[in-house]
């Protein structure tokens, strides 16, 4: 048995569907330490999530992948949300593969994340055998921007379903300077992001070696539009160095309540 430092609370995801979604803002605050200031939640959850997990899970055919979408909100979601320091959770059918989801937990810190981890493996252990996914992308980290729309969540379709995510994977180059990448993020391109058409979330993990971060925008022309203007920023400032191919993830959101989180 996995022994926790937090209590499970069995009624908190029937709780926060029932208490609903509530307006958005966008969350930019100094990180400490580190040199100038950096776009970066609350460790504590309050305002925006400490830690991330991030993975792609990929089946034997597309059915099942739609399979598993129920099995997941039934049985794992419910586990993960009762988690005290739970932010948030993302399952996305992804577009270039349909035996892919996209699937991304938010937290308050590491602590949560350990925990999470387990409900997850317990959970794939205890999976019907024909929907066991092998999962070619898993990463987690330290969440260093989190910037939602300072739209009204009546606005944005609700549980952010069909909206569109793009999931990017880079590796850090050796010289790479991280607290200067994170700073070019946060102070020259989120504010980007947040002027254009349909932008939902910019969200920004320091994982292992590289780094993780995803955009959700309301529709694919958004979604497509975004990628541009990710690719003009990266061309233009130099700061942002990696190494390897650029691993990218675009797709549609079944589920996701971050607008119930904030």
């Amino acid at each position: 048995m996995h022994v926790t430092r937090r209590r499970l609370l069995g009624t908190a995801l029937a709780a926060s569907v029932m208490q609903g979604a509530t307006g958005l803002t966008v969350r930019a605050q100094e990180a400490t330490p580190g040199p100038g200031p950096i776009a970066t939640p609350d460790t504590d959850g309050i305002n925006g999530p400490g830690f991330g997990i991030a993975r792609v899970r990929t089946h034997s055919t597309p059915e099942l992948a739609q399979a598993v979408y129920p099995d997941v909100m039934f049985r794992l979601l419910p586990s993960t949300a009762a988690l005290s320091d739970y932010f948030g959770y993302i399952f996305a059918f992804d577009d270039a593969d349909p035996r892919s989801t996209i699937n991304v937990t938010l937290l308050g810190d590491a602590w949560a994340a350990d925990e999470a981890n387990a409900v997850a493996e317990a959970y794939v252990e205890g999976m019907d055998p024909r929907l066991t996914p092998e999962t070619p992308i898993t990463e987690q980290g330290e969440v260093r921007i989190y910037q939602l729309t300072d739209r009204p969540a009546s606005e944005l379709p609700p549980l952010l379903h069909g909206c569109h995510i793009t999931m990017r994977h880079r590796r850090n180059a050796p010289d790479t300077d991280i607290e200067g990448v994170i700073r070019s993020a946060s102070e020259g391109f989120g504010p980007i992001l947040a002027t254009m058409d349909g932008f939902v979330l910019y969200c920004w993990m320091h994982a292992a070696g590289g780094r993780v971060s995803f955009n959700i925008w309301e529709t694919a022309e958004q979604l497509e539009a975004g990628n541009v203007a990710v690719a003009d920023f990266v061309a233009a400032n130099p700061v942002i160095t990696s190494e390897g191919e650029t691993v990218v993830h675009n797709g549609v959101i079944g589920y996701s309540d971050l607008l119930m989180r904030n």
